[in-house]
């Protein structure tokens, strides 16, 4: 974030392949891949050394760059300050998927856990007639202890 305030204020320089300010660092041959992805002219050969193999050294990326219009740093800012926001909007999805599929797998698990205490079908008829036999119990205990209350 303040890699890309330093941007957006013009202080970062792309002379060199990092750039150095007091609070922060950053490979500009990073962010010299990322627009040199974005150029539509390249040839084959230069997408394959771009996504393949990135051996491109900071003076070759320099020269690719220029030679598709970023001559000037203020080119390669506002083209980057875009890059960032478009990757930034695409973190944002993501990360509002994934917090849908995490409530979503809260849910599912608090399901299964409820299936979970479900007896299984063989025990259910031994379950329920325990719980009747209980009942039972309980309310001829209760009629009992009002007897002996008085109260019938």
């Amino acid at each position: 974030m303040a890699y890309i305030q330093c941007l957006s204020k013009g202080e970062v320089t792309f002379d060199k392949p990092e750039w150095h300010s007091p609070n922060i660092s950053s490979d500009i041959i990073d962010d010299f891949y990322m627009l040199a992805k974005e150029i539509p002219s390249l040839s084959k050969e230069q997408r394959e050394r771009l996504y393949c193999t990135g051996d491109f050294t900071f003076d070759e990326l320099q020269v690719l760059l220029k030679k598709n219009g970023y001559s000037q740093p203020e080119a390669i800012t506002e083209n980057l300050l875009e890059l960032y926001k478009k990757q930034n909007l695409g973190l944002e999805r993501d990360i509002r998927i994934l917090e849908e599929s995490r409530r979503a797998n809260t849910e599912a698990n608090r399901l299964f856990s409820m299936l979970g205490m479900v007896p299984e079908t063989d025990n259910t008829d031994k379950v329920l007639k325990y719980e009747r036999g209980l009942q039972k119990s309980i309310y001829q205990n209760l009629i009992m202890l009002k007897k002996l209350q008085g109260l019938f």
